[in-house]
């Protein structure tokens, strides 16, 4: 409830700071899936155990672009690693984030948007059977904090209210760091 809380006043306090002329626009949905990669810190997880998992996520934003091009986001991911699929060592990401950013438009319906933000992270790792019941080499770990996260969207216009999107996301947190790509859509209100 807390980092929902700081999630809104920082939506707020941002709206606030935008221009006047700025207030046009429209609030638009968002909602996409995600492969990437989770690096692991060293000093955080041995040597011996694995450095870094693939993983699956799903991801959702709510937000305001505003005619001026900025755009305030606030949304949330959850990921999970492809090794939960075979029985291994596991681990599952949450994240809930604020992000502001500039729509650049090279064309007349594409817009790359760059953005900045701070995630809310939760981070927690289990240790599976491992194939085969061969064991595992990993110790558990949860966690959580609050980290910066950087995004550039590619998106499309298609239709009135429709936007398809390609994304690249980086975020380092304490116990490492996370590259995604993901595909999506957002609905313009």
């Amino acid at each position: 409830m807390r980092r929902t809380l700081g999630c809104l006043t920082s939506l707020v306090l941002i709206a606030a700071t935008a221009p006047r002329t700025a207030l046009a626009g429209g609030v638009f949905f968002g909602f996409g899936g995600a492969m990437g990669n989770v690096d692991f810190d060293r000093d955080i997880f041995a040597a011996n155990q694995t450095p870094s998992d693939d993983s699956f996520a799903g991801e959702w934003a709510v937000g305001y672009r505003f005619d001026s091009k900025l755009v305030i986001e606030g949304g949330g991911a959850v990921g999970i690693s492809l090794d939960l699929l075979i029985a291994g060592d596991n681990f599952e990401l949450q994240d809930q984030h604020v992000m502001v950013g500039y729509a650049f438009q090279p064309a007349k319906r594409l817009s790359i948007v760059p953005q900045l933000g701070v995630s809310f992270w939760d981070f927690e790792t289990e240790d599976g059977p491992g194939l085969f019941f061969l064991g595992s080499q990993r110790v558990d770990f949860d966690g959580s904090g609050s980290d910066w996260i950087a995004r550039v969207s590619f998106e499309w216009d298609t239709a009135k209210r429709f936007r398809p999107y390609a994304a690249y996301t980086e975020a380092h947190y304490d116990f490492g760091k996370s590259r995604a790509l993901s595909f999506g859509a957002k609905f313009q209100f």
